[in-house]
């Protein structure tokens, strides 16, 4: 594989994960409402608008806490 190659892959990696970014938050804080967040991370968050929505509610509202002690 040449440098090049190597370089338009983690590019897309790098993209990939950007662009999946508000279904990782919301999965790591188990949000209430993470599978609405990845549905609509996967069929709207190729728009700007659709993505900041998916951010913004992966954020926001309840999450279950992962804490052993508090």
């Amino acid at each position: 594989m040449t440098a090049l190659g190597i370089g338009y892959f983690l590019v897309t990696v790098v993209c990939v994960g950007l662009f999946f970014l508000p279904t990782f938050v919301a999965f790591s804080r188990q949000a209430t409402h993470r599978y609405i967040v990845l549905a609509l991370n996967f069929f709207l968050g190729w728009t700007f608008v659709g993505w900041v929505i998916a951010l913004a509610l992966a954020v926001s509202g309840d999450a279950r806490s992962t804490r052993l002690v508090d």
